[in-house]
């Protein structure tokens, strides 16, 4: 059995009322908190609101999946502020080249 789940599999499953599609499901679920405009206009500019789903970025992504904060300076632990996402690979092997680092894949 492996360890590491099949991808796109949900790891939590529901059965009985709580199940995605049980007829009484809406009876136990909770309704999500409605925002009036107030709210809105109080949070921050380009929030999105409360039943729009965000994706995580990727900074984010890196600190949850490899505890890596990309947002703190390592030396005096200051913020630091991404400028750009350099994703051009023939632009990335220059960059790597030119620092004298490796540039090919490691198998």
């Amino acid at each position: 059995m492996a360890l590491v789940p099949r991808p796109k599999i949900h790891l939590i499953r529901f059965f009985g009322i709580l199940a995605p599609n049980a007829k009484a499901r809406s009876k136990v679920i909770p309704k999500p908190a409605s925002t009036t405009n107030k709210d809105k206009s109080q949070s921050e500019p380009g929030a999105k609101d409360a039943n729009t789903k965000q994706r995580m970025d990727w900074a984010r992504r890196l600190k949850k999946v490899f505890d890596i904060d990309i947002s703190v300076c390592p030396n005096c632990q200051g913020q630091l502020k991404v400028i750009a996402a350099i994703e051009d690979s023939r632009v990335i092997k220059k960059i790597l080249n030119h620092l004298n680092l490796p540039s090919e894949r490691r198998r």
